[in-house]
């Protein structure tokens, strides 16, 4: 199941996204955002999790909350075209 973290701290890294997304299952695949070009980090990531029942806990538990000072967000990511 694939979430959408939005408003990350720019110094955060992979391994930090995987780090705390891991206390709540298994994960996958992580993404951080990068502008195509400018390089610059979107301070988004895409976080896959392998059980959907770990990735609503971590919704629930990470959505609104601090992380380096910066309150991100979490939420399901819609797939689909537009």
């Amino acid at each position: 199941m694939r979430l959408v973290v939005s408003n990350l701290p720019e110094a955060i890294k992979q391994e930090d996204v995987i780090e705390l997304f891991s206390r709540f299952g298994r994960v996958g695949q992580v993404r951080l955002l990068y502008n195509i070009y400018t390089g610059k980090f979107r301070q988004m990531a895409y976080v896959d999790m392998t059980d959907k029942g770990c990735a609503a806990s971590a919704v629930r538990k990470l959505n609104q909350t601090r992380i380096h000072g910066s309150l991100i967000t979490v939420a399901l990511a819609v797939s689909g075209k537009l």
